[in-house]
């Protein structure tokens, strides 16, 4: 094991924890936590020799700051009591022993949350439709409300983001505040900063965008006020790509907020799987606009989110929060059903239109002519045949795998398999993230449960092998699965051929490092290796990366972008991707384009732009043995590539 990966000791109220990598339930920039007990979770703060630092003295530097002023700022924000629930505050210290050193701090643990992040989602938003337009509008109100009981107390947030506020079920609306440490008190200054959310007026306008100023209540309400347009529209203020007429003109995107040149300006082309900002109401474009343009600060008015109610038109199905629906005529438009278009080089032939959301759509190794579906309609969740899978809708946190008869639906620790039949088969797995860890492909089912990971064989379940408890991602490809977990500032990784014995893993593969936060991580497999692609956060900065693997587990190509970087469409969403033979397709809101190793590098070699009108960044591509297919919004059409 390596230094940062050997279990350490800190003590809480005189008890003594051993620490474990298996206990370990998030990491960020600064800090990683750790579930102690159901009802306890443990903050420690990174010292300057953790490996994340290596090599970066100013990190060093920042780290062995941050922690002596915590030797003063935990002890009085522990001294805080009564704090309101949505503030996630200390409960205890974590010191050395005797007390001499404070290390962290214990805090009460919540389950069953994610990050508001998540509810900006574009992909997420498709799939479940109007309750998670709805959910997010109540977690705006719940966050309205903690963010004004914070600044009742005289602290300010400061490094406020969408991920250091966790957000509840829907059957059980809530809204968390984290990062307590981090909060601007009097006497204790707030550094941290998350560029996304940065207020420019903060900074000097000559550049760069970095802050100059300190962080107030007004710059808590216009972070605020981003989170209410990525929570509505599904896009912030600065995103889309700026293309003005003359190329020499055009802003980067890191510059943008300086300028104040927002989505609401002409020459920004708006990204496509976000919402239209026209289907939001007049009041609240005026106040977004008012912020992000006209420099507009105070409280966010509350009275816009009471008041914004989301609802679907009859006559197009478009979701929107306006008195009438703002893509139809007066008299309501009838649903477009054409059955196939010709534009360019590309024959597009609608296949399937469902009446609800398509919650997972699959193909590539299927049989069938077609791809699987699984739609959220009518109070029932149904297959692409029409027979209901079961009753209700679909929980946002659940995954969803598709075999010909049979549908496997995940959700915290347990996953069902509901057998066409009408069996159901119940599985123990882990959480990651919320997320359960399991995946099946072409008759295929692995999970992990306890630090073990598992395979359905035809007398029950099999040991394949070892993996990290509560940290392990697994992919199940066509010919082997693949997965990773995160050991201290170690990426392992694991292989194991399908059709081999329990023996054959091979595990303990390194991979190039996830430093920071992990936001996503997806798998998309060609004939001879799997493609990684992960985003982290770090220090306010996401970092995207592909990294292309051999069967045997070896680095063949990888791209990134980093700070500074703008990264290239096909790499800015995660999801989305599919492959035919030894190439990988990816859905961007310019249409289609095809990805390929190069020697060490993954490139662009070809753009479909025809295909536009019918993919954007958020669409699902599958491939069968019938061709391409793009799942978008309830549509599913059959993309035919001509020379």
């Amino acid at each position: 094991m390596t230094r940062a990966s050997t279990p350490r000791a800190v003590y809480i109220e005189r008890r003594r924890y051993k620490l474990a990598a298996t206990q370990r339930i998030g990491e960020g920039g600064e800090a990683e936590v750790y579930g102690l007990t159901q009802e306890l979770a443990l903050k420690l703060f990174k010292p300057p020799t953790h490996p994340d630092f290596e090599l970066t003295p100013p990190q060093q530097t920042a780290a062995r700051a941050r922690l002596e002023e915590h030797q003063r700022k935990l002890p009085e924000l522990l001294r805080a009591r009564a704090l309101p629930p949505s503030i996630i505050g200390p409960t205890a210290l974590a010191t050395t022993r005797g007390g001499r050193r404070v290390l962290g701090y214990a805090m009460r643990r919540v389950h069953g949350c994610e990050p508001l992040m998540r509810l900006a989602d574009p992909k997420a938003r498709r799939a479940q439709g109007l309750p998670r337009a709805r959910a997010a509008v109540t977690a705006l109100q719940l966050l309205h409300d903690a963010v004004t009981a914070v600044h009742d107390r005289g602290w300010v947030l400061g490094d406020f983001n969408d991920l250091n506020v966790l957000v509840g079920p829907p059957a059980a609306p809530a809204v968390h505040l984290i990062d307590v440490d981090s909060f601007q008190l009097p006497g204790y200054p707030c550094a941290l900063f998350t560029e996304r959310f940065l207020d420019p007026l903060r900074c000097d306008s000559a550049g760069p965008f970095a802050p100059r100023r300190p962080p107030s209540r007004d710059s808590d309400w216009y972070a605020f006020a981003i989170m209410v347009m990525r929570c509505t529209a599904l896009v912030g203020p600065y995103g889309g790509v700026h293309r003005p007429r003359d190329p020499k003109a055009r802003i980067p995107n890191s510059l943008r907020p300086l300028r104040r040149v927002t989505v609401f300006d002409p020459a920004v082309r708006y990204p496509r799987p976000a919402v239209p900002y026209q289907h939001l109401p007049d009041e609240l474009l005026h106040a977004l606009a008012q912020r992000f343009v006209e420099d507009r600060r105070g409280v966010f008015p509350r009275a816009l989110l009471e008041q914004l109610r989301w609802t679907r038109c009859d006559a197009c199905g478009a979701e929107h929060a306006r008195p009438s629906c703002p893509a139809c005529t007066a008299r309501g438009a009838a649903i477009k059903r054409e059955t196939s278009a010709l534009r360019g080089t590309v024959l597009a032939t609608t296949v399937a239109r469902t009446r609800g959301p398509l919650a997972r759509v699959e193909g590539h190794d299927c049989s069938e002519p077609g791809p699987r579906w699984l739609s959220d309609e009518a109070g029932a969740l149904r297959r692409e045949d029409g027979h209901v899978v079961v009753r209700g809708r679909l929980d946002p946190r659940a995954a969803c795998r598709l075999e010909r008869d049979a549908t496997l639906i995940g959700l915290g620790g347990q996953l069902i398999r509901f057998a066409k039949d009408g069996a159901r088969e119940r599985i123990a797995v882990d959480c990651v993230d919320g997320r359960p860890a399991f995946d099946a492909r072409a008759g295929a089912l692995y999970w992990a449960h306890g630090g073990l990971l598992y395979r359905r064989g035809l007398l029950g379940p099999q040991r394949v092998g070892a993996v990290l408890a509560g940290q392990t991602r697994l992919w199940v490809g066509p010919r082997f699965v693949f997965g990773f977990y995160r050991a201290g500032a170690l990426t392992l990784g694991f292989i194991h051929p399908l059709r081999a014995g329990p023996s054959a893993l091979r595990d303990g593969i390194s991979l190039p490092p996830l430093r920071g936060r992990l936001l996503a991580a997806d798998c998309v497999f060609t004939r001879e290796h799997v493609w990684l692609l992960s985003a982290c956060e770090q220090r306010g900065v996401i970092h995207r990366r592909c990294d292309v693997l051999s069967e045997g587990g070896d680095l063949r190509a990888s791209a990134q972008s980093g700070a500074g970087d703008e990264a290239p469409p096909w790499l800015t969403a995660i999801g989305g991707r599919c492959s035919a033979g030894e190439q990988v397709f990816a859905p961007t809101d310019d249409g289609v384009v095809r990805l390929e190793r190069r020697g060490d590098r993954v490139i662009q070699t070809r753009s479909f732009p025809d295909t536009a009108p019918f993919v954007d960044a958020a669409t699902q591509l599958v491939t069968t043995r019938a061709g391409l297919f793009a799942a978008k919004g309830r549509v599913i059409t059959r993309l035919e590539l001509r020379p």
